[in-house]
């Protein structure tokens, strides 16, 4: 699950299975850094609870955890693991990086429409995304004002950014 043998990756790639975020934006600058990481969607099996518990254990030794929330899904589980992982980051003086897409739409087949009351539970579903989205990018940031080690970004491209600033800087190296 891990770049390279170590036991534990410098950074923790957690949040939204589908975008391809990771492979596409992430783990190319992490390998160009020769920085470890863990991307917990390698194993191409279904999640178990087995691999919760190695999510756990990964993210209580990163060095930094990066969750990106992004607009394939609703996302509900992802959105509440996002205040339990910022918190739990802060308390362990990890470098946490958030950003949650802002708004999330479904675009079902045409033919959905035609089922009596989809419609109105398709827009509620969407309507509790966005509203768990705003709520939880707006306490992030609330909290982030006052914790320097917790950043709320607005896109893919600042994280970019915000782990080529930590990790070329020249730094102490850890074992």
């Amino acid at each position: 699950m891990t770049k390279d043998s170590k036991k534990y990756a410098q950074v923790a790639l957690f949040g939204s299975m589908g975008g391809n975020w990771r492979e596409t934006y992430i783990i190319p600058v992490l390998e160009s850094l020769d920085i470890s990481y863990f991307h917990p969607g390698l194993s191409q099996t279904p999640w178990t609870e087995a691999m919760g518990v190695q999510e756990v254990d990964v993210l209580s030794k990163a060095e930094t955890v990066v969750m990106v929330v992004n607009a394939l899904s609703p996302a509900f589980g992802s959105l509440a693991e996002a205040g339990w992982m910022a918190v739990g980051s802060v308390q362990r003086n990890q470098t946490f990086i958030l950003y949650i897409e802002p708004r999330y739409h479904i675009t079902p087949p045409g033919w959905y429409w035609l089922i009596p009351g989809m419609t109105g539970r398709l827009r509620v579903i969407e309507d509790y995304s966005n509203r768990a989205r705003f709520l939880a990018t707006e306490h992030a940031r609330l909290l982030a004002s006052g914790v320097s080690n917790l950043i709320v970004v607005e896109g893919i491209d600042e994280i970019v950014t915000v782990l080529r600033q930590k990790y070329s800087a020249p730094r102490a190296k850890t074992e």
